[in-house]
């Protein structure tokens, strides 16, 4: 179950427990005197996409928040804070949480993006919305670091189907990845929508990609259009999105440039992050 696995994960979380100050309306449930709060509680039951769970989830979620508690003071009780590989890895959860603090300190409170835009977004690219289409798919993915790449790109040029084309793939032994598949326009990568839409059921669409070649057999398609009343709220989040990672892209180069840093070893050889060398 969904929240099950989240809440075990949360073991790993060096949440502290709440002080014993605490209101008791804002506790949940006390084990050996220490409290779980509200709070918590809400902070799992988010992590888990339960927030308007039932009484079975929420009973569920609560009784996990107890089991963290009792390990928690076991561990502390064995003092396993204090070992070096337990700390290194507090410490690093720790810094993870700030880092990534301060990247939704740059990236909050950011102007949403104008509807304009978003009307713009859905106009240029109506193969996600005004011509989306579903693909039932039979997908080739050859390596890039597959020995018979060179070969096979010569043998794709010349098959006479696709079909031929996998038989020979397995005649060489070729280590490649093959799956039946079925995806709509969005969870394709965009580039390869435009030669995708023009291609019919039946037909075979090629794209290099930096994991190797990709091809796509198109066994059927449907038009499946999104209306932009539906897809107004999908693209401003999306602009957003973009927005926070541009914002937070120049920060972070901005940071680089200002800031002294050092490489050692190995890594002072390495080429600098973001470089084409």
């Amino acid at each position: 179950m969904r929240t099950t696995r989240h809440c075990w994960l949360l073991l790993l979380l060096p949440l502290a427990a709440c002080s014993p100050g605490t209101e008791p309306s804002q506790a949940i449930a006390k084990v050996n005197g220490r409290e779980i709060s509200v709070h918590q509680f809400t902070h799992v039951t988010a992590l888990a996409g339960a927030a308007a769970a039932s009484d079975e989830v929420r009973r569920e979620l609560s009784g996990k928040l107890v089991d963290r508690e009792l390990a928690i003071q076991q561990a502390l009780d064995l003092k396993l804070d204090r070992q070096p590989d337990i700390m290194f890895r507090l410490e690093e959860a720790r810094r993870e949480v700030l880092a990534r603090a301060y990247a939704e300190h740059v990236t909050g409170g950011r102007p949403p993006p104008p509807t304009s835009e978003a009307a713009r977004y859905f106009s240029e690219h109506p193969e996600l919305f005004a011509k989306r289409r579903i693909f039932q798919l039979h997908e080739v993915v050859l390596p890039a670091g597959m020995k018979e790449l060179a070969a096979a790109k010569q043998r794709l040029a010349t098959s006479r189907s696709f079909d031929e084309f996998v038989r020979w793939l397995r005649q060489q032994g070729a280590e490649f990845n093959t799956q039946f598949t079925t995806r709509a326009a969005e969870e394709l990568p965009i580039e390869m929508l435009p030669r995708l839409n023009a291609t019919a059921d039946g037909g075979t669409a090629i794209f290099e990609a930096p994991r190797g070649i990709v091809i796509y057999k198109v066994l059927s398609s449907q038009e499946s259009p999104i209306s932009w009343e539906r897809a107004a709220p999908m693209i401003l989040a999306h602009l957003a999105r973009q927005d926070g990672k541009r914002a937070l892209d120049t920060e972070m180069k901005r940071l680089r440039q200002t800031g002294t840093i050092e490489y050692f070893g190995e890594f002072a050889r390495l080429p600098p992050p973001g470089s084409s060398g």
